[in-house]
């Protein structure tokens, strides 16, 4: 709407524009048809960015209405059926359920169509045809009357790969048709981790969410219950990545407080530790959380390859040999050894690398 708005403006003042040049002109010869060209031209550009468009209805006769029913449908809707008025289906469950006379069976969708009559309008009820269906009465008038939607699970997510310790969740929409109370479950293991009620004719969006203890591949399963009666049982498949302990060596220049702290918040927190703290020149203090002994005597690059991060201070990384920094520097430009330094007074270290 706004575009044409704009065009028609646009269209407007050109054309003002053009009236105006075509009235000031010296020469008054055949002005009214000069007037009448620019208006076709602006008339004509109009059309081109604004097709010309005509609403209207297309009444169509409805003489020979004809009934077609497909999976889905309600039978309260053939109650509503004028008496006489032609009832066929082309499925044959649909055919066995109902067993009655006033019902017809279509063998072939394409010689039924030939049957009917030009003026004819199939009314189809229930989950409709499908593109194949659809094909066969091509140039037959049709028109759709849905069920409604059936109880159940509408649409649903979850979590199809996770890390250990991370949230496993579950989100879609449930609709309850029934006339008493679906409780919706989550279960692990047969063990209810969380639950929701949907109230008769009723639909709600639903969310849960819990942290898996065990690790690899899983199978939780949302229940739908109705009393005693179990209305849906939908495996819900995940993998549960194994977490990762990273590595964390630890390089101090004297067994502060600090680096104390750091180490054992690291071991709580399921992180591998190996820390080492100078006392005096060439006396050593080493400390292991959650990691087999090492030899931190020297650091080589077939030590640091055994961790993932290095947290070393200023100072003691000022006083390590340069091999030992050729190894440090190494390991973390070329093999991913994540470095941090734990800042003090000495900065040296940092105009020396």
């Amino acid at each position: 709407m706004t575009w044409n708005l704009l065009i028609l403006a646009a269209s407007f003042s050109i054309l003002f524009f053009l009236f105006w040049k075509e009235v000031k002109r010296t020469q008054k010869q055949r002005l009214i048809w000069r007037l009448l060209a620019s208006f076709v031209a602006v008339a004509s550009v109009v059309c081109l960015a604004v097709p010309p468009f005509y609403h209207g209805k297309n009444s169509i006769r409805t003489d020979h209405e004809v009934l077609l029913l497909t999976e889905g449908f309600s039978k309260d809707s053939l109650r509503f059926s004028p008496q006489g008025k032609l009832i066929y289906t082309a499925d044959e469950s649909v055919f066995q359920t109902l067993k009655s006379p006033q019902i017809k069976l279509i063998a072939d969708l394409g010689l039924w169509r030939k049957t009917l009559p030009q003026n004819a309008l199939i009314r189809v009820l229930g989950n409709g045809l499908s593109e194949d269906e659809l094909q066969l009465v091509d140039n037959i008038p049709l028109k759709f009357t849905a069920s409604e939607l059936p109880s159940g699970i509408q649409k649903i997510n979850w979590t199809h790969q996770l890390n250990s310790g991370e949230n496993f969740r579950v989100q879609g929409k449930f609709i309850n048709q029934n006339k008493e109370e679906v409780k919706l479950i989550l279960k692990a293991l047969n063990t209810g981790l969380d639950s929701v009620k949907i109230g008769a004719k009723k639909s709600i969006n639903f969310s849960f969410r819990f942290v898996p203890k065990q690790s690899g591949q899983a199978v939780f399963r949302l229940l739908a219950l109705a009393g005693k009666d179990t209305l849906e049982n939908e495996p819900l498949p995940a993998v549960i990545e194994p977490k990762r302990t990273l590595k964390v060596l630890m390089l101090s220049a004297s067994p502060d407080f600090e680096t104390r702290f750091l180490k054992n918040w690291l071991a709580e927190n399921n992180y591998a530790v190996a820390a080492r703290s100078t006392i005096s020149k060439n006396k050593t203090t080493t400390d292991f959380g959650s990691l087999n002994k090492l030899p931190l005597e020297k650091i080589t690059a077939a030590l640091l390859q055994n961790f993932d991060v290095l947290i070393c201070d200023a100072s003691e990384f000022n006083n390590l040999s340069k091999p030992e920094t050729a190894a440090i520097l190494a390991e973390t430009s070329q093999k991913g050894l994540g470095l941090i330094f734990k800042a003090d007074s000495n900065t040296s270290f940092i105009r020396q690398n």
